[in-house]
């Protein structure tokens, strides 16, 4: 059986092309202008992926996201495409996006993004460590109630505060925590997908990651952290 897409953009050349390439890659293709025409299609096609544009009229791509998670327990995971990434990065993730693409479009990495979206992202972790140079970071907590408390999940990624020597967008990060009264030494890879370094009221300054790799006992213990997790953020703001 095919996997299912809907593509979604106001500009029908552009949302022609990216259909038709899914469908030379094998996927079942329906394509909607704006996100209320996505919403409405949804019901009755049952996408695994959807594909969007962000700033379009009627509803926009990250309203369209808050939409599907309000009326679904498990929507489909969403791949946004935009000319403006860099300003709708922690918005976006926050909403439940999985990936956030810049335009033009690469369409090789595309596909590539779109398949890895067809299984969860704790069956992605597992042998996937990235062999590229990774900046170290290393904390540790006494028990694991302060570990819960002082990092934030989302269901894909994770909040991390940092005060400086921030690492670029799209570089990986090694992260080492230990639990001392569990006796924990958890070992996890992380892609960076937003950087915060200047901050106003209440928000602190840190990296949105998105876990892209555990070893298995890192993978037991975050899968059930995230099992508790009853928001829609893919990577949470803080």
């Amino acid at each position: 059986m095919k996997h299912k897409v809907i593509v979604v953009d106001d500009e029908e050349l552009i949302r022609r092309i990216v259909a038709d390439e899914l469908e030379d890659e094998g996927y079942d293709v329906i394509q909607a202008e704006n996100g209320h025409e996505a919403l409405e299609k949804y019901s009755e096609f049952k996408p695994d992926v959807i594909v969007s544009d962000v700033k379009m009229p009627d509803m926009t791509g990250i309203e369209m996201i808050r939409e599907l998670s309000s009326a679904n327990s498990k929507p489909p995971p969403v791949v946004l495409v935009t000319a403006f990434a860099d300003s709708v990065l922690e918005e976006a993730y926050a909403a439940g996006a999985q990936e956030v693409m810049g335009k033009p479009i690469e369409f090789a990495q595309l596909i590539k993004i779109v398949a890895s979206k067809l299984v969860s992202p704790t069956e992605r972790w597992l042998n996937n460590k990235s062999s590229q140079n990774a900046t170290q970071l290393s904390c540790s907590f006494k028990t694991m109630s302060q570990f819960k408390n002082k990092i934030s999940f989302g269901y894909g990624g994770l909040f991390y505060a940092l005060e400086s020597e921030f690492p670029k967008i799209g570089e990986f990060v090694d992260l080492n925590i230990s639990v001392v009264d569990e006796n924990l030494r958890l070992n996890l890879q992380a892609c960076v997908k937003w950087v915060r370094k200047e901050v106003s009221g209440k928000d602190v300054a840190g990296i949105g990651l998105e876990i892209t790799s555990a070893d298995k006992e890192a993978a037991k213990v975050i899968e059930n952290i995230m099992g508790d997790y009853d928001g829609v953020s893919y990577i949470p703001c803080s």
